[in-house]
């Protein structure tokens, strides 16, 4: 199943419609989700309100900018859309190793080596979103 674009959007354009995978639109609406998150965290760890260091802030803020990005270039089935997809699977391995490293063990359920499984549970999921986004913009 695809979505084309609107048709105020492909009038205004002048371009046929993009053929979208559903599965694409799914991760686009996430992503775009996921950025709200990214920023409304980066605000509430650069404030101070939480005892976490405000450098945290920064890495969130990098999280929702990438969202954001790999929304967009997704959405317009842009090849720059997975490089962005790419830098935000990053930056929230990033994000992950941070956290691991300034909350205490006793506060991961499990333990690091918990996390670290989780760690590679998500790593294995980004990899398949990968290759499913890889193959859809090569599809078009």
């Amino acid at each position: 199943m695809t979505f084309a674009q609107s048709p105020i959007t492909e009038a205004l354009s002048g371009s046929s419609p993009i053929q979208r995978p559903s599965g694409i639109s799914f991760l686009c609406f996430a992503l775009g989700w996921l950025s709200l998150a990214g920023f409304g965290n980066a605000w509430v760890l650069v404030t101070g309100n939480v005892p976490l260091p405000p450098w945290l802030g920064l890495i969130a803020a990098l999280y929702g900018v990438t969202a954001a990005t790999a929304s967009i270039g997704l959405w317009h089935m842009r090849s720059w859309g997975l490089r962005a997809l790419t830098a935000w699977m990053t930056t929230c391995g990033l994000l992950l190793i941070c956290f691991l490293g300034v909350f205490p063990s006793r506060l991961i359920l499990g333990g690091y080596w918990a996390a670290v499984g989780f760690t590679v549970i998500v790593g294995f999921v980004f990899f398949l979103v990968r290759r499913y986004v890889r193959r859809s913009l090569l599809a078009r």
